[in-house]
């Protein structure tokens, strides 16, 4: 399961997408 925050969802920024 990918980590994601408020900030990172709005920027659509996930761990798996910044892999």
């Amino acid at each position: 399961m990918a980590l994601t925050t408020k900030d990172d969802a709005r920027k659509g920024n996930t761990d798996e997408l910044s892999r």
